[in-house]
């Protein structure tokens, strides 16, 4: 018989917000120290209606993004702030009414 404790770990799905700050989308995928990433590390992406769209940090806390942001401004000046919930990134009104 199964274990209902392991059952509810499978179903216990991530439900943390998590903060990044998109810096760039293009078309293809850039290959790592690509020139567009202006020599940004630790840099991951998402692909979203055809889009390769790069990231740069991973925070729970809205502070904290919003400081990660601010240091990439002078190379990304279009840099904003999304966020995830597990996989599914959330619209804008979603987040704006979690971080209030």
């Amino acid at each position: 018989k199964e274990n209902s404790v392991s059952t509810q770990k499978v179903l216990n799905f991530d439900t943390t917000m998590v903060f990044k700050v998109q810096i760039l989308a293009v078309t293809s995928q850039l290959k790592s120290g690509a020139s567009e990433l202006k020599g940004i590390k630790d840099v991951n992406y998402f692909i979203e209606n055809g889009m390769y769209k790069y990231t740069v940090g991973e925070e729970t806390e809205y502070k904290k993004i919003q400081e990660v942001r601010r240091k990439l401004l002078d190379k990304f000046p279009n840099a904003f702030i999304i966020a995830f919930k597990g996989e599914r990134k959330l619209t804008l009104k979603e987040m704006q009414s979690a971080i209030k």
